[in-house]
């Protein structure tokens, strides 16, 4: 998929990662993002949470850290 980089109103650095809908990516994406956001580094995992999953236009966007 295509990343785009921004920075929220709070100034934390976020990508965006665009997938298809129905995508398989989009299933763990939407598992990942269902698991919640971990409290502090220690709790990562060597796994980037999913923040939010937008939908656009026949894609998704996942925002990450």
């Amino acid at each position: 998929g295509n990343i785009a980089y921004a920075q929220t109103a709070q100034g934390q650095h976020v990508a965006f990662k665009a997938v298809l809908d129905g995508s398989e990516e989009l299933r763990i994406l939407k598992y990942l993002h269902n698991q919640g956001v971990p409290l502090s580094m220690d709790d990562f995992h060597h796994v980037i949470p999913v923040l939010d999953i937008l939908p656009c236009e026949g894609h998704w966007l996942a925002v990450m850290p």
